[in-house]
C-alpha cells in the first residue's frame, strides 16, 4: 500500500519535478531534463535519422576510435562534448579544435548526445565532425557520429541531432514530442528504442503535412542502457524539425517513490 501511495505522489508531482529541474533545484545525479531537438533536410523517399547527418545507427556498438575535425582551418575554438561512454555513464569533455587536423577522442564513447561551440567566436567551417575517419573530413554519413553545421548561412554552434542513450542507473520518461514541417512537406516520423543487446522497436509515431504535429502528456518509460532513435521518411521531402523531452531520473530516487516496484 505504501508503495502505491508513493507512486501516486510521484505521478502527481511529475510536472513539478520538471519545473524544479529547470530552475536548478534538483542536482543532475538525482534527475535532469533533456529537450532534444534536431533539424534534418529529408529527401524524397529516403529513410533518415532525425539529424543533420543520416547515420541510421549513431551508436558505437563496437568500440572505435573517434576524432573531431572541422572542414575549415580557421576553427580553433573549444568544443564541449556531452556523451555516453562504453560503460553507459554520462560524461563530458572539452576539446580545442585544430582546424582540419583531426584530434583523437579515444575509443570510450558509445554515443555523442550534444556538441557545443564553447568558444567566443562562431564556427567558420560548414561542418565540424565527430567521426571514425582518422584522416579528416568523413567520406560518408556512416562515418559521422555528431556534427555542427551551418544552416541557411547561420552557424548553429551546436549539434542538431535527436538520439540519446539512457545512462546506467537511470530511467528515462519521454513526456512530449513534436515535429514541424516546412510548407509542402509530407513526413511520417517514429520514435524507436533499443534495449541493451536488443533491436530497435517502434514506440510512438507522428505524421505531418506542412504543419506541426505534437503529442503531449506522454509517460513512456525507458529503462537504463536503452537507446532512443527518432527516424522519418518523406514522400515529399522537406526541412523538418523534431523536438522531444526526456526526463531522466536516478533509479535510487525513483525507487524511493515506487517502493521498488
Amino acid at each position: 500500500m505504501s508503495g502505491t501511495k508513493n507512486l501516486n505522489q510521484f505521478l502527481d508531482n511529475f510536472s513539478e519535478l520538471e519545473r524544479k529541474i529547470e530552475c536548478g533545484y534538483i542536482p543532475d545525479d538525482v534527475a535532469y531534463k533533456l529537450d532534444i531537438f534536431a533539424r534534418t533536410d529529408l529527401a524524397n523517399g529516403v529513410l533518415s535519422l532525425f539529424s543533420s547527418f543520416n547515420n541510421l545507427n549513431p551508436y558505437l556498438d563496437t568500440p572505435s576510435e573517434l576524432f573531431i575535425v572541422s572542414n575549415s582551418i580557421s576553427d580553433t575554438f573549444d568544443v564541449f562534448i556531452d556523451y555516453i561512454d562504453q560503460d553507459r555513464n554520462r560524461k563530458t569533455k572539452t576539446i580545442t579544435l585544430t582546424g582540419t587536423t583531426p584530434i583523437s577522442l579515444g575509443s570510450d564513447i558509445y554515443c555523442v548526445f550534444r556538441m557545443i561551440n564553447n568558444g567566443s567566436v562562431d564556427q567558420v567551417g560548414t561542418n565540424v565532425y565527430i567521426t571514425t575517419n582518422a584522416t579528416g573530413v568523413p567520406a560518408n554519413a556512416s562515418e559521422i557520429y555528431s556534427e555542427m553545421v551551418v544552416t541557411s548561412g547561420v552557424p548553429a554552434n551546436i549539434s542538431l541531432t535527436s538520439f540519446y542513450s539512457i545512462p546506467i542507473g537511470y530511467t528515462g520518461f519521454v513526456t512530449k514530442a513534436y515535429i514541424n514541417v516546412e510548407k509542402g512537406g509530407d513526413v511520417k516520423a517514429a520514435l524507436f528504442t533499443r534495449p541493451e543487446n536488443g533491436v530497435f522497436r517502434f514506440v510512438k509515431g507522428l505524421e505531418s503535412f506542412q504543419s506541426q504535429a505534437m503529442v503531449t502528456n506522454m509517460f513512456d518509460r525507458i529503462k537504463e542502457k536503452t537507446d532512443l532513435r527518432p527516424i522519418a521518411i518523406a514522400q515529399t521531402g522537406a526541412i523538418t524539425y523534431v523536438d522531444y523531452t526526456v526526463l531522466v531520473i536516478s533509479n535510487e530516487y525513483l525507487n524511493n517513490y515506487t517502493g521498488g516496484i
